[in-house]
């Protein structure tokens, strides 16, 4: 079909796979005008759930109700850490932030074990990353001091051991 004598087809598809434009010859006007119409139609919605992209809390994952309980800007299909339940260094989810957390971080920051919900209730300075700085941040909390007290405080309750650092994304 395209030897010579052949004129050449021009097809412009959309995103649903309809023919917009079929034609023979160059028509380069039309078919600049079919291809920017099909750009303009193309579904945004990459899990069909009926929410563009643009403004979906969980764009690869079906949720048209766009729930998240936590309204942390996730939504719920995706977020497998509820921040109600990790929240503010409440690792261990017993929703009060006391010893048993830090104890906790301190465990996690030496074994390098723990999931990805406690990383993020864990990094309670919010720099994405979690080690000593937190642990300090939690004490200083958990008693009501400064970083001085909660400093000593660590340093009585514990002997020197070697902590991790651990980057968490969320």
């Amino acid at each position: 079909m395209f030897g010579t004598g052949y004129i050449p087809h021009n097809i412009v598809i959309d995103g649903d796979g309809q023919v917009l434009y079929s034609d023979s010859g160059f028509n380069q006007s039309a078919i600049i005008s079919f291809i920017n119409q099909a750009l303009e139609d193309l579904n945004m919605d990459f899990d069909n759930d009926g929410i563009d992209d643009s403004e979906d809390n969980c764009p690869e994952i079906p949720n048209a109700n766009q729930m998240d309980i936590d309204g942390d800007g996730k939504g719920d299909v995706c977020d497998p850490c509820n921040s109600f339940v990790f929240a503010n260094g409440d690792v261990n989810t017993d929703s009060e932030l006391n010893v048993a957390d830090a104890l906790l971080l301190v465990d996690i920051l030496i074994t390098n074990i723990g999931t990805q919900c406690q990383l993020e209730a864990a990094d309670m300075n919010g720099d994405g990353i979690i080690n000593v700085l937190d642990v300090i941040y939690m004490v200083q909390s958990i008693i009501n001091g400064n970083p001085e007290q909660a400093i000593r405080w660590i340093e009585d309750t514990f002997e020197y051991i070697p902590m991790n650092t651990i980057s968490v994304t969320k």
